[in-house]
């Protein structure tokens, strides 16, 4: 009997295959990483200047000033003068602030309420250069690292799907290889030479 193999299957390299999947996903991982990392900079700055050193100050004025964004809304622009002593000298900062004009409202009736911005203020310096310093800040957005990381566990899960769906494809080819199927039943032939009487 004549045995019939199986042809080897051919594993499908179009798009969504599992190769392309493992390529987006590596992609996906990759740009998480990139992305969270542009926030890294800012983050360091903040923490290196949260442990300056801190020397009494006093607010010098404050000057507000409305004016039309580029969007057309009405902003407000705050502008803080505040001064500090540092080795028997007089270091005069600014604070310069941009602002819609109802978070501007919300914030000062905040600030009045807890007597920020008015008389002496700590201020923050650098001891190397007293001109870069500071009595408050916003805090640095955290959207980027938060994006980064969706994008980066994303990347994961893809590529983990991708390897799933290549390990199938390879065992599909292993097994098809040496595959053996009998030919498909047909009518059987009957041998009577050795019945019937030569004539």
């Amino acid at each position: 009997m004549r045995n019939f193999t199986e042809p080897r299957p051919r594993i499908n390299r179009n798009p969504g295959s599992s190769r392309f999947v493992i390529a987006w996903g590596i992609l996906a991982a990759v740009g998480g990483i990139a992305l969270a990392a542009t926030t890294l900079e800012p983050l360091r700055r903040e923490s290196e200047q949260s442990k300056w050193p801190v020397a009494p100050g006093r607010i010098a004025s404050v000057q507000t000033t409305p004016c039309i964004g580029a969007d057309g809304e009405l902003i407000v622009v705050r502008r803080t003068a505040y001064v500090f002593d540092i080795d028997g000298r007089t270091v005069r900062s600014e604070l310069a602030e941009t602002m819609p004009r109802a978070a501007w409202a919300k914030q000062v009736r905040a600030e009045d309420s807890r007597g920020e911005l008015r008389g002496s203020v700590p201020v923050h310096f650098n001891p190397a250069d007293p001109g870069q310093s500071w009595i408050q800040r916003d805090p640095v957005p955290l959207d980027s690292v938060i994006l980064g990381f969706v994008l980066f566990l994303s990347g994961i899960v893809v590529v983990f799907v991708g390897l799933r769906a290549r390990r199938v494809e390879e065992g599909i080819a292993t097994e098809g290889e040496g595959r053996i199927i009998a030919p498909p039943e047909g009518p059987r032939r009957w041998n009577l030479t050795g019945v019937l009487p030569a004539v």
